[in-house]
């Protein structure tokens, strides 16, 4: 299939698209063409599927998806899906890779203590607010 032709079904799939789409997507992040790559992500970003998560993750796994790392991370936290099961992935990430995926991979955690920040705020339970207020002035 053409770069034309890509193109063509990415607006496609970002019109009439279903998860089945989701594959083909993570394959165009692989592509030599940057329009082609752009317009995949935009389309994965805007995926709103609480099991797309899940899926992101196995790409990060996948040896394979390697070289767009940063892409996957970026993915995470732009998307705002909840990548909280996910977290020493995340912590791993920021130890072990490059300082532009380990900074994506910071973004994402960002996004989680975003979400303890607003429970903290809206939580009628006040030892619990308590214990998370310790432990981001302890860790954070």
């Amino acid at each position: 299939m053409g770069g034309n032709q890509i193109v063509s079904k990415l607006e496609t799939i970002k019109n009439k698209g279903s998860v089945k789409d989701i594959d083909f997507l993570f394959k165009c992040l692989l592509s030599e063409n940057s329009e082609i790559v752009k317009k995949s992500f935009d389309i994965l970003v805007d995926i709103k599927v609480k099991s797309a998560n899940k899926l992101i993750i196995e790409k990060i796994n996948d040896k394979e998806y390697n070289k767009i790392l940063n892409l996957l991370v970026s993915l995470c936290w732009q998307s705002g899906l909840d990548f909280s099961d996910n977290v020493l992935l995340f912590y791993n990430i920021v130890i072990n890779e490059d300082l532009l995926v380990s900074i994506e991979a910071m973004s994402v955690i960002d996004e989680g203590m975003k979400m303890l920040n607003t429970y903290i705020k809206t939580s009628q339970d006040e030892v619990k607010t308590l214990m998370i207020s310790d432990f981001i002035n302890t860790y954070i």
